[in-house]
């Protein structure tokens, strides 16, 4: 049973998803963005640690920008907009939070330009801008994001021209000192100013502005040697090559079959995690599907990516259902240990308020109406007698003749008294002896066995087992537990 039972918990650790375990929030953190399907059950786990310690260990405002985050590389922005508002509503009440609470204005403003809502976004950028007031050191992109948000607003909500002549001096001006530290300004500038022309239907000067910043992050990702970096680069790449394609399929272009061919090398060259593959595929089969549609050609690479995420699929499949089969078999077994105790219970509450047999045998425990003639005293005290009942060459119809009487009539007593017959009294009696011994010494199954006057092992096993339901050693473990 130990061997089985260290095994059952080896296997339980193996199949434990690592989501299970404990991780930092600065771990969870990094996480998103090498594999943001496995950050997400983490962060739930510490949503749930951080509300029952009332955030003793880490930010509110923090977790929820996190979560916030993660979704929005999922492009789930529902929840993403979600948990965004939620670490905004929670940096209220600690100041000291202002980093994240700036993060969570940003993907605000991404959703509310996506959606068109200029107003919300507009009412957003003064508490935006006195937070980011208050908090020195911030990159630039951080800095400046307010100001790109207003000249956004100006050019498409007010129709300015100014305001889109202004974010392209922006551009060029960045573009011409472009460097690591500025490169981040850069990309939001240019995301500004293509937002710009798409929401005002210039498809053309959208594109241009999209492949000026595939070029940069291509430089950018090709430089980074950290894999979280590359993670980030990868995907911001593989977004705008995604809004590229879509692009080219609107307006019938062929150009098409490049961004979605680039799209597949990068996926199918990075390797760091099974889940950024997954959101890179998941992007990549949406073009395939629509190119497809659009009668264009393109590799069988994107049939071949099915298949892994098919294979994928159903390894995971697998995994759990094998996490569920063993969860299955730790509750029956500790549900049996359950019923094992009780049984115990039960039997060891028999032993001390009476001795299982002897009562329902003595004077005592049968009624005159049952046994007038005192037949099954008699017959209790000539079998326990130096212990006669232990004897396995015990000839019980010459010992019932010694006491007057035959098996026809014990029998008909002892159905009235134990629901039994002579047979099952002496079995009975042996196993009120096998009880104590398992309790009391250390002598194997077999020995006991022999002792008890039992013709053999297997036959002292089962009629232990009839009667108590528990195994001897089942029954010697919970008397030593106790």
């Amino acid at each position: 049973m130990k061997r089985a039972l260290i095994c059952l918990v080896g296997a339980i650790l193996l199949a434990i998803p690592v989501s299970a375990r404990n991780y930092t929030l600065d771990e969870v953190s990094e996480l998103r963005f090498t594999d943001p399907y496995a950050a997400l059950p983490r962060l739930d786990s510490l949503q749930k640690i951080g509300q029952a310690e009332g955030w003793k260990q880490f930010s509110q405002t923090k977790l929820e920008a996190i979560t916030s985050l993660t979704y929005h590389y999922l492009d789930e922005w529902f929840d993403s907009v979600k948990h965004s508002m939620k670490a905004v509503e929670a940096a209220q009440e600690t100041p000291s939070d202002r980093y994240y609470k700036i993060v969570a204005y940003r993907i605000l403003a991404y959703y509310q330009v996506r959606s068109g809502n200029w107003n919300e976004m507009e009412k957003m950028i003064p508490d935006l801008e006195k937070t980011i007031a208050d908090r020195p050191g911030l990159k630039m992109n951080l800095q400046k994001c307010p100001r790109l948000y207003k000249l956004e607003i100006a050019a498409v909500r007010d129709g300015q021209n100014d305001a889109i002549d202004t974010l392209k001096m922006m551009v060029d001006s960045l573009q011409t000192n472009l460097d690591s530290k500025n490169h981040g300004y850069y990309l939001e500038t240019v995301r500004a100013l293509a937002n710009v022309y798409g929401k005002m239907g210039r498809n053309e000067d959208e594109k241009e502005m999209l492949k000026q910043s595939v070029e940069v992050v291509e430089g950018f990702r090709g430089k980074e040697n950290e894999t979280l970096e590359q993670s980030r680069a990868s995907l911001t790449e593989m977004r705008l090559l995604a809004r590229l394609a879509t692009l080219c399929i609107q307006g019938g272009e062929e150009d098409v079959e490049v961004y979605v061919r680039k799209a597949l090398e990068i996926s199918s060259s990075y390797r760091s995690s099974p889940g950024i593959t997954r959101v890179y595929n998941e992007l990549i089969d949406a073009l395939a599907n629509t190119v497809v549609s659009k009668d264009l050609t393109i590799t069988h690479q994107s049939s071949m990516l099915k298949a892994k995420r098919a294979r994928r699929h159903l390894t995971e499949g697998l995994a759990a259902a094998l996490l569920a089969l063993v969860l299955l078999m730790t509750l029956l077994f500790f549900r049996e240990k359950k019923n094992n105790r009780m049984l115990y219970r039960s039997i060891e509450e028999m032993r001390r308020n009476t001795k299982f047999y002897n009562s329902v045998i003595t004077k005592e425990g049968v009624g005159d109406d049952i046994d007038p003639e005192g037949l099954l005293t008699r017959l209790h005290d000539h079998f326990c007698e130096d212990n006669r009942f232990l004897d396995q060459d015990l000839d019980i119809d010459a010992e019932l003749k010694k006491i007057g009487t035959n098996r026809r009539a014990v029998n008909a007593m002892l159905k009235e008294s134990l629901d039994g017959n002579i047979g099952d009294y002496l079995r009975n009696l042996k196993l009120e002896v096998a009880l104590e011994k398992l309790r009391s010494t250390n002598d194997t199954i077999d020995a006991i066995a022999d002792d008890c006057g039992f013709n053999s092992t297997r036959t002292f096993l089962r009629g232990f087992k009839e009667k108590f339901n528990l195994t001897p050693t089942q029954y010697r473990k919970l008397s030593k537990e106790s």
